[in-house]
């Protein structure tokens, strides 16, 4: 049945046959409506095809519901109740839809003049003034799947359509302009605007994170759009744009600055991956439909931000471009610091994967600073340090960092270690035996002071594989090989440590001397496993040494050196093995 509810009539004049009912001042009693209506319908009671009246009185929430029900209006702009009609004309037809001319007055004092028709596909407002005490605004729209025009005057403000809708979701702030626009959904390039229009506080929907448009001023001259200035809230990222858009090609054209203090992609991923797994499979799949690849614009933007956070890393500044094109995304990074190390590189975002070139370059800078903040506080040095990294993968977002692959070459000297879980354990290790007795200093108290540090290192499958480690110290030598895994957060390496004798400085010094002194290095195998952050360190025994390191060894000191297995604590020493290395 068209009706809702009962319908109560207390007066009114009416005649009826088979196809039409028409009715005069009637006084009409349904849901919580009361109403004034002069009209007729047309078509049997249990199948009406037109409905056609006058009307005045009032419309309850119950009648605002069923309303937006019936005509398949969005909820999401439901009215304010009770809402006072006057003079109002209103049509209803099967096949075309519904239409409203008249003057609405809502609870808090609103007064709204309308004239519109709604109908499959197409939605007119011929007219629609909408003022309060402060404020007025007029607006007029023609939306269909072919054509947009538009036409806005005046300034509405949040607290004019907190009076009109039963929850405002359009406005938090203003919006103020004077401007007439016409869409072609399927003809981009004849879109065109004239105008202005400034405003604060406006909820942008339709995106896959909260955002906000905080305030906006923008101008349009024809097929120009000259944003002056926006301020953009993206899920507790702050942006600043300007620029200019192109409307007159088949893909609008966009050239603008976006400048921001800090973009934090770290939350902003979080939150996308809550939001998929509350998502519903339907969902998913819709998604997965769309193409991402059809870009209705191209361009670039122009990244001045002081700071990048992803993966717990800050870059400080970063600065690049973005450009859209119809074979992806290209970030160009120009200027950005990771740690103090300087990190340029490119980014490509295709649609059949994503491509990553990118280096890493410092001379003589802070060590303190880059191994602290690499480390998350875990390593703690001093010195100064050369770095050098090129690195190249291709893949996609899961599995990008296991193809990058590049080499890096790392020096530091006269320096002084402070803290580090890994050299700590090792230090406390050698000390209780025989060859070191306790010679060697406690991180924690003295540090370990170093002439040099050098590293030859690969990055392949997220790991650091170290060819060749070297720190030379007043204290010892010690000499490493194997993985660091960055993505496992975890180490595997073999280490030779020696005791810097007199001796061992003349033969690094003059090689030939330890032929003349019958001297050696003598040399300690040390196994370093287990977590980043909890290693496990353990005396090494001879017959698990890989080629690696007395290779390391070997091809350095150019001198003989001796393995042995040192006697630890009250064990029996084990058999010193006699071979000689070079």
């Amino acid at each position: 049945s068209f009706m809702p509810g009962t319908l109560a009539v207390s007066q009114a004049q009416v005649s009826a046959n088979t196809k039409r009912t028409r009715f005069n001042n009637a006084v009409i009693h349904i849901l919580d409506a009361e109403l004034n209506m002069s009209g007729k319908l047309v078509g049997r009671p249990t199948d009406l095809e037109k409905f056609e009246t006058t009307l005045s009185g009032t419309l309850g929430s119950q009648g605002m519901q069923y309303l937006y029900k019936t005509f398949e209006m969005p909820e999401d702009f439901l009215l304010q109740t009770p809402m006072t009609i006057d003079s109002g004309r209103a049509l209803w037809e099967k096949e075309t839809g519904v239409s409203f001319d008249g003057n609405l007055v809502f609870p808090e004092g609103v007064a709204v003049s309308l004239d519109i028709a709604y109908g499959p596909s197409k939605l007119n407002i011929r007219k629609l003034v909408v003022e309060d005490d402060t404020t007025r605004a007029t607006l007029g729209l023609l939306a269909h799947e072919e054509l947009v025009d538009m036409d806005f005057s005046g300034k509405l403000q949040k607290s004019t359509l907190d009076g009109l809708f039963a929850k405002n979701l359009i406005l938090d702030g203003w919006i103020e302009g004077n401007i007439s626009a016409r869409i072609l959904p399927q003809q981009s390039f004849s879109t065109s605007a004239e105008g202005f229009l400034k405003g604060k506080g406006i909820p942008i929907y339709g995106l896959a994170l909260p955002a906000t448009i905080e305030d906006f001023s923008l101008r349009t001259e024809g097929q120009l759009l000259r944003v002056h200035s926006a301020r953009m809230a993206i899920y507790e990222n702050r942006l600043v744009i300007s620029g200019n858009a192109d409307l007159s090609t088949e893909n609008p054209r966009f050239d603008v600055d976006i400048s921001t203090d800090n973009v934090d992609l770290d939350k902003i991923l979080a939150f996308l991956k809550e939001s998929d797994l509350k998502g519903s499979d339907g969902a998913a799949a819709n998604k997965e439909d769309k193409d991402p690849w059809l870009f209705p614009i191209q361009g670039t933007a122009h990244l001045m931000w002081d700071s990048l956070k992803i993966g717990g890393y800050t870059w400080q500044p970063f600065h690049g471009e973005i450009s859209v094109d119809p074979e992806g995304i290209r970030v160009s990074v120009e200027n950005a610091s990771l740690c103090g190390i300087s990190s340029p590189g490119l980014l490509r975002i295709k649609q059949d994967g994503i491509e990553l070139n990118f280096r890493l370059k410092a001379e003589r800078c802070d060590l303190n600073q880059s191994i602290t903040c690499l480390t998350q506080k875990r390593v703690r040095a001093e010195g100064t340090f050369n770095l050098t990294g090129n690195f190249k993968g291709e893949g996609n977002w899961k599995n990008l960092f296991q193809r990058l692959e590049g080499p890096i070459l790392f020096a530091s000297t006269s320096g002084q270690v402070k803290e580090d879980p890994a050299l700590a354990r090792v230090i406390s290790v050698l000390n209780v035996t025989d060859i070191f007795k306790g010679k060697l200093p406690t991180l924690e108290k003295d540090g370990l002071h170093y002439d040099s540090i050098q590293i030859k290192a690969t990055l392949k499958d997220g790991k650091i594989r170290m060819e060749k480690g070297l720190m030379n110290s007043s204290a010892m030598n010690l000499v490493f090989h194997g993985d660091v895994d960055l993505l496992n957060e975890r180490l595997d390496l073999n280490m030779l440590a020696s005791p810097f004798t007199l001796t061992d400085r003349l033969i690094k010094l003059i090689p030939v001397a330890g032929y003349i002194l019958g001297g050696t290095l003598i040399s300690v195998p040390v196994k370093v496993d287990g977590s980043l952050d909890d290693p496990k360190v353990r005396i090494l025994p001879f017959s698990e040494i890989g080629s690696g390191v007395w290779g390391i060894m070997k091809r350095t000191l150019e001198t003989p050196f001796k393995i042995v297995e040192p006697l630890v604590g009250e064990e029996e020493k084990s058999k010193e093995d006699e071979s000689v290395f070079w």
